[in-house]
């Protein structure tokens, strides 16, 4: 080793040894309370970082640890009042132990333990209506206060260089494809916290002098030689070094609460400080010059970035946690974040706005869970869609995938307006897909009307998935109900939901996935009208991963049963899950053409649902006449009055290992098709992709269709509104709504 390097090494242990001797000086140490607490008789109660902490101890012990602890006294002088006799080394040995729990804090850190409680996941506190602080975003134009009369204006300011950076800077809101220098990182780095060639002072002040902040480096693209990873930048005299350390490898946007931030930077920039030694002079007011720093080193890359053509976005909501997990921050603060890239290109395509972050309510850390909306072309936002994965990545593309295809179907295509009669090319009649009984229409109320050929319709394109040949459809199957003029609307024959449509990579794969659900929606439609349980398959036969979950509802108190359902085309998954103490039943279905996958599928679903209900246990309060949404009808089965009403769908019957439930199935989309060919079976298929599509995390845009399959019972949501003119089996019960979501 260099004596250089040996020399540095040496002084950086001395350095070490001297803060934490400093820190644990009880002539110095002050112990304070964390937070406020409840003392009566000889029981002490307080809450820390969500947990609820009692301390049992003589009363008279409590009494003094209020009246002493109250950050004037150091731990020295404390322990020379415990001297008084009654207290002695039991009492010292007391607030020792408090001091190691966290109940008692360094008063001259208590505003940085305070601020655990600002730490991401917030569990205090409740923000205002949005109604409310929309009134409060000032945007860049506004004269923030307004000027009032005795104000006057500057002359204008003289021209400088640093004033053209200032009015260029804005925050970046998506990044091109064109690599990153590391000429132009490395200039970004040291406008950030460099040093100049003398060494006499650096890029930003700093309380005392100390210059705290630590600056991690995460490419997430490769940089010249450099290839992805994690970085510690260090400075020398107008120097900046990069060294690659190890780090755990991690999905980096899962530690920000909204991820899609960071999709398609290049890198990512984490200001971070050790708070402790800062305090051992500025106490709490360190907390502050140690966030002041941080602003204005982020506030140099953002001139920087303007000045070499990089774009930057400043973070502050992330994960503090698994952030420093994820970068190996040593037990440092990440203080503030930002993500950067080139700028997107002028030939750089609009897409849709997408919002997305990760769910925080649900109590497992076996699998991620993303909500994910769209805003749809009027501007307005849709409901959150849901992705769920051990990997976080798919999670948020599931999300991203389910949120597409929800806008997609409600944003007509084109469409032509004529009676069925007067068609001059092929088309397909609306009861070969959807039909409903005769004693349905004649309902009072009733919302769909009857097709009639002299009508003049709405009609859009699809075509056959097996030949490819064109055919006409009634647009009221393919479009939401919304999107048609409310005249049109008022006379549709049925209300198309989201079932047979699916977003995906490719259009093959988003027509596989289309027609399993179809086929999903199909063998549940017509359990349910039969009242009909499938085949039970026995629960420690399961692939581990799901008898293990299985395991784990089971010790939660929640019944859980997996059956495969007689289906039309290929085999079926029905996951029911039901709890008698907390009173609800939910329900998930799924086909597709790897038996084990399907089957994860409708398990996490049905296994998502059943956590938070589990978590909620709100009532919902719906009754089953009122029910019109796939929502409602989950709502439905979280009440006692009628969660026991699915229990026809429960099997009584001896069970099947999980070998012979998968016999048969069915092994691709190709075989599938084939199997349909060859019996004269069809699908069509609509292409419903928006023009402005998003994309995956990889930057692949979604392609979203719908697809329709002549003969195959389709699920309909709202009370009274199941098709019941398709010719399946019916009985009592089958006309109630039904629990599918």
């Amino acid at each position: 080793m260099p004596p250089d390097c040996a020399a540095g090494e040496t002084g950086a242990v001395k350095r070490d040894d001297a803060i934490a001797n400093a820190l644990a000086d009880p002539g110095r140490l002050c112990p304070v309370l964390a937070m406020g607490v409840m003392i009566r008789g000889r029981e002490l109660k307080a809450r820390l970082h969500e947990q609820e902490h009692v301390v049992k101890a003589p009363p008279r012990f409590l009494q003094r640890l209020y009246d002493w602890c109250d950050g004037s006294r150091s731990l020295a002088d404390i322990r020379a009042l415990a001297q008084a006799p009654g207290y002695g080394e039991s009492f010292c040995r007391f607030v020792d132990a408090l001091l190691d729990a966290g109940l008692l804090v360094d008063a001259a850190r208590s505003l940085i333990e305070a601020s655990q409680v600002a730490r991401y996941p917030s569990w205090t506190g409740q923000a205002a209506p949005p109604e409310t602080w929309r009134q409060l975003i000032a945007g860049p134009m506004a004269e923030t206060p307004a000027w009032p009369a005795t104000a006057r204006a500057l002359p204008e300011p003289l021209d400088s260089p640093l004033l053209r950076l200032v009015e260029q800077r804005q925050s970046a809101i998506a990044f091109g494809d064109a690599p990153v220098s590391a000429a132009q990182l490395g200039a970004m780095l040291q406008a950030m916290y460099g040093a100049n060639a003398e060494g006499t002072h650096r890029a930003v002040a700093s309380a005392g002098g100390f210059y705290p902040l630590h600056i991690t480096l995460c490419l997430m693209k490769a940089m010249d030689d450099r290839p992805p990873g994690v970085y510690r930048v260090h400075y020398a005299r107008a120097k900046v070094g990069l060294e690659r350390i190890d780090a755990p490898d991690g999905f980096l946007p899962r530690a920000f609460m909204q991820p899609l931030r960071l999709q398609g930077a290049a890198f990512a920039l984490v200001v971070s400080c050790d708070l402790q030694p800062g305090s051992l002079k500025y106490r709490n007011r360190f907390f502050q010059y140690a966030f002041t720093e941080a602003g204005a080193v982020m506030n140099n890359a953002a001139l920087a970035c303007v000045e070499v053509g990089l774009g930057l976005r400043t973070l502050g909501g992330f994960d503090e946690d698994m952030l420093s997990r994820m970068l190996a921050l040593d037990g440092r603060t990440p203080l503030i974040a930002s993500v950067g890239g080139s700028l997107p290109g002028a030939d750089a395509r609009p897409r849709r706005s997408v919002r997305a972050s990760w769910s925080l309510g649900l109590p497992s850390r076996s699998f991620n869970a993303a909500s994910a909306c769209v805003r749809g072309a009027d501007g307005a936002w849709g409901n959150p869609c849901w992705g769920r994965d051990q990997d976080p990545k798919l999670a948020l593309d599931k999300a991203i995938a389910e949120a597409v295809e929800r806008s997609a179907y409600r944003q007509r295509g084109a469409c032509m307006e004529a009676p069925a009669h007067a068609l001059d090319r092929p088309w397909l009649h609306p009861d070969r897909f959807v039909a409903y009984s005769p004693a349905q229409h004649r309902q009072a109320g009733f919302p769909f009307a009857r097709f009639d050929e002299n009508e003049p319709r709405l009609w859009t394109e699809c075509r056959h998935a097996i030949t490819g040949e064109p055919v006409l459809v009634l647009a009221d199957l393919v479009f939401h109900r919304n999107s048609f003029d409310p005249d049109y609307a008022a006379r549709l024959v049925t209300h198309a939901s989201s079932s047979g449509c699916a977003s995906h990579r490719s259009r093959e794969q988003a027509v596989s996935a289309a027609v399993c659900e179809l086929i999903e929606r199909d063998a549940f439609s017509r359990h349910w009208l039969a009242q009909r349980a499938g085949v039970a398959v026995a629960l420690k036969t399961l692939p581990a991963k799901i008898a293990a979950l299985a395991a784990d509802l089971a010790g939660r108190h929640v019944q859980v049963q997996v059956q495969r359902l007689d289906a039309s085309w290929m085999p079926v998954w029905f996951v029911w899950m039901q709890s008698e103490q907390a009173g609800f039943t939910t329900v998930a279905a799924a086909s597709g053409f790897g038996p084990e996958a399907a089957l994860e599928s409708a398990f996490f679903e049905a296994h998502t649902a059943a956590l938070v209900r589990l978590a909620s246990r709100q009532p919902t309060g719906i009754a089953a006449r009122a029910v019109r949404t796939p929502r409602d009808h989950a709502d439905l089965y979280a009440q006692r009055r009628y969660f026991r009403r699915a229990d026809a769908l429960c099997s009584n019957e001896p069970q099947v290992d999980f070998g012979t439930a998968v016999a048969g199935w069915c092994p691709s989309f190709e075989a599938l098709r084939a199997g349909l060919a060859a019996h004269g079976r069809d699908i069509v298929v609509a292409d419903l992709s928006l023009p402005d599509a998003p994309t995956t995390w990889d930057g692949t845009p979604i392609v979203t269709v719908r697809a329709l399959a002549p003969g195959l019972v389709p699920l309909g949501f709202g009370a009274g509104r199941m098709p019941l003119g398709m010719g399946a089996e019916r009985v009592a019960g089958g006309e109630f709504p039904h629990p599918f979501p």
